[in-house]
């Protein structure tokens, strides 16, 4: 409740969202903390949250020892609930290039709001998204785990009655 309160009582405050982050991220935190934090970073300050979300997962690829890949995992994990919880009217720019976001929770890709997102350069799991606006986002030479499918996806305004594969970061009909 403190830090709740922090987060709410003062102006986006970066040093204080940094710190939670890195709080966050270094060490396993039980997933209702980690869900709980995700929302009340998501309400404080979205976009500047997203921003240190990335800083911090780019960063950890850096380093191969488990503190980092502790640090990659829960940053990717972050950035979902971030996107999860991004407004389904928003259309600002979101840089999420050079991020390893893979992550296998059942929830990523349904029914989320992807516009205008640069994935570029950046590592996804593969799966099936389902309902999700994808237009205006990038895929520029995305790394998958494995084949990645959306199906009923929208494009800007239109709303593909199919499904949808990403090759060579493009979205094209799947055979």
């Amino acid at each position: 409740m403190p830090l709740r309160a922090a987060l709410f009582d003062s102006p986006a405050d970066p040093a204080l969202e940094s710190s939670v982050i890195d709080a966050l991220a270094r060490q396993p935190v039980p997933v209702r903390v980690l869900d709980a934090a995700a929302v009340d970073l998501a309400t404080s300050d979205w976009a500047g949250t997203m921003k240190w979300v990335r800083a911090y997962n780019v960063m950890a690829q850096t380093n191969p020892a488990p503190a980092g890949r502790t640090t990659v995992a829960a940053t990717a994990h972050l950035a979902w609930l971030l996107l999860a919880l991004r407004a389904a009217y928003a259309k600002d720019a979101v840089d999420l290039t050079r991020t390893d976001l893979r992550d296998a929770d059942a929830y990523i890709g349904q029914a989320m709001n992807f516009a205008n997102v640069d994935f570029s350069e950046s590592r996804l799991s593969g799966g099936q998204w389902h309902g999700s606006n994808v237009g205006g986002a990038s895929f520029s030479n995305v790394l998958l785990n494995a084949p990645l499918q959306c199906s009923g996806c929208t494009f800007g305004s239109v709303k593909y009655p199919g499904t949808v594969a990403l090759r060579n970061g493009q979205w094209v009909p799947a055979h």
